[in-house]
């Protein structure tokens, strides 16, 4: 077997580690427009099973609308649904934007071993005491980016959450000829050998058939034989540092973007 083959049977291990009936439901972030022509933009921000298929919203408290100097301001409005929460901004200067939802942290849950998975413990379910236990906290992040005008990088460099998708190539210029260049970073260090599942529009998230791997050096470069609009999410599952109160911290962090046919499809 190629070293290649190994690396990805590895990826999807991994993968197999962290989904299962444990997982939580994937995070978004999704404007929707890319390249506004106006001072205005609009996002949904949600949790979803099915990809972009709301079910739950996302809390207000955490949102971020980051300018192109690399600054939060703040959002124009925010309204909370109980399956979505939809996003007004305002873009006063020309440049790359960043929506962000900030790192949102789940409940303690405690979890039981069950049939060759974890699981969370149902309410009021008694657990054997031969059981194998754990307890878990969820940890999600969904970002995006939009751009008014020529493209800028500070917004895109500025580092945030512990798990993040760094973008090499810029996240609104990216066409099915170029690809789109990723680092994968954790606690600002570079992660090699980890796997980004690409997902598309309604696409179920236990759907593992589109996954690129890190190299040592954190880098994957992400292709695509179409364009449209894709979601990138990297999940992990670390044991969690002392003072969590849990054993293990569930990262899922996600990164929606628009790929186009060639560079001049996008506005500039």
């Amino acid at each position: 077997m190629s070293a290649r083959r190994v690396l990805v049977a590895a990826a999807l291990v991994a993968i197999s580690l962290v989904g299962g009936s444990a997982s939580a439901h994937t995070p978004f972030v999704k404007p929707l427009d890319f390249y506004p022509d106006t001072n205005t933009i609009y996002a949904e921000a949600a949790y979803s099973t099915n990809i972009f298929l709301p079910v739950v919203g996302v809390p207000a408290p955490t949102l971020q609308l980051i300018a192109p100097d690399g600054q939060a301001r703040p959002i124009r409005q925010i309204s909370v649904e109980s399956y979505l929460t939809t996003v007004e901004g305002a873009l006063p200067q020309p440049g790359t934007y960043r929506f962000s939802t900030g790192e949102l942290y789940g409940e303690p849950t405690p979890m039981v071993f069950d049939h060759g998975d974890w699981r969370a413990v149902r309410p009021g379910e008694h657990v054997s005491r031969r059981a194998r236990t754990s307890s878990m906290r969820i940890v999600a992040l969904a970002e995006s980016y939009v751009t008014r005008g020529t493209p800028t990088r500070a917004a895109v460099d500025l580092s945030i959450g512990r798990l993040a998708i760094h973008p090499i190539s810029h996240p609104n210029q990216i066409t099915v000829a170029s690809g789109f260049d990723v680092e994968l970073r954790f606690d600002g260090a570079v992660f090699g050998h980890m796997p980004f599942v690409i997902y598309e529009p309604t696409q179920s998230e236990d759907d593992m058939r589109r996954v690129f791997v890190t190299d040592d050096q954190g880098r994957a470069h992400l292709s695509f034989d179409h364009p449209g609009t894709y979601l990138a999410v990297v999940r992990y599952r670390p044991h969690a540092p002392m003072g969590e109160g849990v054993a293990v911290l569930s990262y899922s962090t996600s990164l929606t973007f628009a790929v186009y046919a060639s560079a001049n499809a996008p506005p500039h």
